[in-house]
């Protein structure tokens, strides 16, 4: 048996940053990607955004590579949110965002997801993602279209 506690904050964004993801939208999809990752053997902690994207606080679970989990997570997601008529044309970005987690701050992480809409009236998404990816080391590359001119 193999046994892992890989914490991730991941962020998915809808495609072309288009704000499907309504609070009683986000209300009933945050437990869906909790059934699919239970049914993957990880955990779903803590899910919550805004319209335009969604952070996750997840174990990924012992067997699965990061990238087979998060295609899981979009696909299935995707699938389902077409289903309902207002949402026929919904898809997430191909690119993802995902950090590692130390389990002593696993409750920061929780209560950042938590307070999403408090920290978005603040900054924008483009702004979050540079901060989260300087906050772990990482450096953008100003060319990335996802990020846009704010990388530079």
């Amino acid at each position: 048996m193999s046994y892992a506690q890989v914490l991730i904050h991941a962020v998915l964004v809808c495609e072309g940053r288009r704000r499907w993801l309504r609070p009683e939208l986000r209300e009933r999809l945050v437990p869906y990607l909790g059934g699919v990752l239970r049914n993957h053997g990880g955990a779903l902690y803590i899910g919550n955004g805004i319209e335009d994207h969604l952070h996750l606080l997840l174990s990924l679970p012992a067997p699965r590579s990061l990238s087979d989990t998060m295609r899981d997570l979009k696909a299935n997601s995707s699938r389902w949110l077409r289903r309902d008529g207002e949402c026929r044309l919904f898809s997430w970005q191909k690119e993802y965002a995902a950090f590692s987690v130390s389990p002593s701050n696993r409750s920061r992480v929780e209560d950042y997801i938590a307070r999403q809409e408090e920290h978005h009236r603040r900054r924008d998404l483009r702004e979050e993602l540079l901060l989260l990816l300087r906050a772990h080391g990482m450096k953008p590359d100003p060319r990335d279209p996802w990020l846009g001119r704010a990388a530079q």
